[in-house]
């Protein structure tokens, strides 16, 4: 997994690639990638998010600020309306700790999801699967991560 963040005079850019490849009964190849642009009064002005499985054809989401909220392309079509507020994202987790931060746009989901602060630098995110995901974080800084998938548990830890 890559991740960065750069500072620009209109505001942040954030990104993330990531690869995981896994065998249980059969291979198991992942792929995503995730961008994004905050404006320096920290409000989402785009996004895209790419995600394939064994080189099928990826599902991909954008997501960019308009008159009113945010239009939402699913596979470079179907324009929607997304009127709720963003300020902060699932990809900013990796950068900083939410704190007073009660719900986060999921780039995957395309909807703010509601994140529960579960003690000290502990946070849990329920996503409309069902899945669970839980990021700790030590001064500020993101040191793990666990989470389900169809694959049982996956745990990141900062090296």
């Amino acid at each position: 997994m890559e991740t960065y963040v750069r500072q620009t005079a209109q505001g942040k850019w954030y990104g993330l690639t990531m690869e995981m490849r896994t065998k249980v009964i059969a291979s198991f190849q992942v792929r995503v990638q995730v961008l994004n642009f905050f404006d320096a009064d920290n409000n989402l002005v785009e996004a895209s998010y790419s995600r394939s499985m064994n080189n099928a054809a990826p599902k991909q989401h954008a997501i960019r600020q308009s008159n009113g909220g945010y239009e939402l392309a699913v596979h470079g079509n179907q324009n929607q309306m997304f009127t709720e507020a963003i300020q902060f994202s699932s990809l900013q987790l990796y950068f900083q700790e939410p704190l007073q931060v009660t719900h986060i746009f999921s780039e995957n989901h395309c909807q703010n999801l509601p994140l529960k602060c579960m003690g000290k630098g502990v946070y849990s995110l329920q996503q409309p699967d069902g899945y669970i995901t839980t990021y700790w974080f030590t001064n500020g800084r993101l040191e793990k991560i666990e989470g389900d998938s169809m694959f049982g548990k996956v745990q990141f830890i900062r090296s």
